[in-house]
């Protein structure tokens, strides 16, 4: 089975650059974008950044049919079934309860997940009503 997947936030940690080709064994893949190409079981269908030439480019470099500077209308066109988000902290509780409301099944998120427990509630309630798949931290 294969499962669609798009990434939110396309920074260093959503889709890089690699700047350092000489890490150790076992580091690359390094960004969420090249750990999903990297795996057959995932098809990366969107990406999103709020910097439009930043969505462009990394849409371009994947081979994608084009990319958004909003996510909640990636989540209302792509649908996809796996959210990566690699966004900045604030905000980021409130991107992972818009997907799972959306239905999205499982999503990733980087850390830290949230600047405050109130921020965590809004995640973890429409995380627990949806039934999501839900992990966060490094990976």
């Amino acid at each position: 089975m294969t499962y669609t997947v798009a990434v939110i936030g396309l920074g260093r940690m959503g889709a890089g650059p690699v700047t350092n080709p000489d890490l150790p064994p076992g580091w690359l893949p390094l960004t969420h974008c090249d750990a999903i190409d990297a795996t057959p079981e995932l098809d990366l269908v969107a990406v999103c950044d709020t910097d439009q030439a930043k969505a462009k480019t990394v849409s371009d470099k994947f081979g994608l049919n084009g990319y958004f500077t909003d996510y909640r209308t990636l989540l209302d066109v792509a649908k996809p079934d796996i959210v990566t988000i690699a966004t900045r902290t604030e905000g980021r509780c409130q991107i992972i309860a818009d997907c799972s409301n959306a239905g999205v099944k499982g999503i990733f998120a980087e850390k830290p997940l949230a600047r405050s427990m109130a921020e965590v509630e809004v995640a973890r309630k429409a995380i627990e009503a949806n039934g999501t798949r839900f992990a966060w931290g490094a990976t």
